[in-house]
């Protein structure tokens, strides 16, 4: 066995929701009158934390992020039922459970909303553990990310995190785990590969990376 310990990230990896986000995001820029973004255009503005996304398309002094927020979680909300999980994710959660490796969730999403999706899509249980941000800042995740691994005894050699962002490889580094970036999330495939690190395009892929095949 390659790995003893996954932490995944949620948003974009495990959990398929980039169009629902785009969506969302497009939404808030309809009630203000300014153009909307296509793909390539919110790949190229994603960024942690979240503030920094939208001061690349609004005065935020002007349109506040506490304004911002609470409209992004209402429209989001009102395409859930079009959010699954990735192609693949959970047959490979279910593998890796069944093989004994410890596998964790670490997110910038509020806790309260990734248990309502994860207990929805029926995965929240398949976790050693769950953790998410207490707030709405999708802040850095480096903190909580090294609190986990002191508190479940992880050894970095042991473990793998996967995530979709290049703040997934900026906490990987930090811990000095290995990073497998997943490149069908919130940052495209040509981004994630100027990292030099491993990058795949597919739930296989990933499966086939963490067995050494």
């Amino acid at each position: 066995m390659k790995y003893k310990h996954i932490i995944w990230d949620w948003n974009g990896t495990l959990l398929d929701d980039v169009k629902a986000s785009l969506f969302a995001v497009n939404d808030i820029l309809d009630i203000y009158g300014k153009p909307r973004l296509d793909l390539k255009t919110y790949y190229s503005y994603v960024d942690t934390p979240i503030y920094k996304f939208y001061e690349r398309i609004f005065d935020l002094s002007v349109v506040t992020m506490d304004t911002i927020k609470p409209l992004y979680g209402k429209f989001y909300d009102g395409y859930e039922k079009g959010v699954k999980l990735s192609l693949g994710a959970r047959e490979l959660i279910l593998e890796n459970k069944k093989k004994g490796i410890k596998q964790y969730i670490l997110s910038a999403a509020h806790i309260d909303d990734l248990t309502r999706h994860a207990k929805r899509l029926g995965v929240y249980d398949m976790f050693d553990r769950i953790d998410a941000s207490p707030d709405f800042e999708a802040g850095s995740k480096i903190d909580r990310a090294k609190t986990l691994m002191r508190e479940e005894g992880i050894a970095p050699d042991e473990c793998v995190l996967i995530g979709d962002t290049l703040h997934d490889l900026e906490t990987a580094n930090e811990l000095g785990v290995k990073c497998i970036l997943y490149s069908k999330g919130h940052t495209d495939y040509g981004k994630l590969e100027k990292t030099g690190e491993k990058v795949c395009q597919s739930f296989e892929e990933i499966r086939n990376e963490i067995l050494n095949i």
